[in-house]
């Protein structure tokens, strides 16, 4: 097999996108095990906002106000609505290989962290292309599905593929082993993962990207850009 190397940068420069829902804050009391929301009628008051800010204003108690530390947010008072928000950031905004050579694949990985008040959250993934170079050759994504991930065999599968490599909530079963699934296209993204029950400070997910191709690829520099969702769970 003739050797041929490639430079691969997979800018999946991760536009990690976040759905944000409310202020993290949130009138209520919770731990890993229960959530108690404020039970209260609300007098008079309500929200005023303005592309900076966001105001919920109330009244009728006697003790009102906020609180906080570093492991809670406490609101007192009469509230008009209980807010819960999502927050999903990427530990660094890109990763790449090293120089590739056909049949000895390379691996990257890219930390994702996840805060919410919110008692569970998913996360979905989805890619605008395959790994494209300047003149626009491809590298394919490899057969295995987030439905289904597939085990790697080295020497032998090509491609681009993600798994979830450690979870603060454990790795679910189908990615253990570990197996991988290519990540779809920009118009049907897919969760890969999925979280129940309150958290508890935040959340660290850890995907590894896993890549190959065939001594016929094209050498340069090939990129793609991925984006995550996270989506709260009422």
């Amino acid at each position: 097999m003739r050797s041929k190397s490639l430079l691969l940068i997979l800018a999946v420069s991760l536009g990690i996108a976040s759905i944000f829902a409310g202020q993290v804050e949130a009138a209520r009391f919770s731990s890993t095990s229960y959530v108690i929301d404020a039970s209260v009628a609300n007098g008079f008051g309500g929200q005023d906002a303005s592309s900076n800010y966001k105001l919920v204003g109330s009244g009728g108690e006697s003790v009102v106000g906020g609180a906080a530390s570093t492991s809670y947010k406490i609101g007192m008072g009469y509230t008009a609505q209980l807010l819960t928000s999502i927050q999903v950031n990427a530990q660094q905004p890109s990763i790449s290989f090293p120089t590739l050579t056909p049949g000895i694949p390379k691996t990257s990985t890219l930390g994702v962290t996840v805060q919410t008040d919110a008692p569970g959250y998913s996360l979905s993934i989805s890619q605008d292309r395959d790994l494209t170079d300047a003149s626009s050759h491809t590298i394919p994504k490899i057969a295995g599905t987030i439905s289904s991930p597939a085990a790697w065999a080295d020497g032998t599968t090509t491609g681009l593929g993600f798994t979830i490599a450690s979870a603060t909530a454990g790795v679910p079963a189908k990615w253990s082993g570990p197996k991988y699934a290519a990540m779809p296209d920009s118009g049907s993204p897919t969760v890969f993962y999925t979280r129940t029950g309150q958290l508890s400070g935040s959340d660290t997910i850890s995907l590894s990207y896993k890549l190959d191709v065939t001594s016929s690829q094209v050498s340069g520099g090939y990129s793609n850009t991925a984006v995550i969702t996270g989506t709260m769970t009422p």
